[in-house]
């Protein structure tokens, strides 16, 4: 919720003149058109979250007492898992609930 706000501070008042508006990150100050692309950025940029491989605990991505690498946006989890361990994403996500 609190972010949501800070988001909407962002974006007040911050075109560049050509009418557009601007979402600015509120650590880095990096500025994006799109809400969505700023969400993406502080994931990926200053690990808000991390995702970690959901197929196999051998995995150097899996997270397993610490130790596995993440991977710092979703959607590169979800391509590792499809090219690396041949499983499409859904059968997961079905196997998760």
């Amino acid at each position: 919720m609190a972010q949501e706000r800070n988001d909407q501070e962002n974006r007040m008042g911050s075109d560049n003149g050509d009418g557009l508006a601007r979402f600015t990150c509120g650590i880095c100050h990096r500025t994006t058109g799109r809400l969505h692309d700023l969400k993406r950025h502080r994931i990926a940029i200053h690990g808000i979250e991390k995702f970690f491989c959901r197929v196999e605990s051998s995995c150097k991505r899996y997270e397993s007492a610490g130790i596995g690498r993440p991977f710092n946006r979703k959607d590169k989890r979800n391509e590792h898992e499809h090219k690396v361990h041949k499983v499409h994403n859904r059968k997961l996500d079905k196997r998760r609930r």
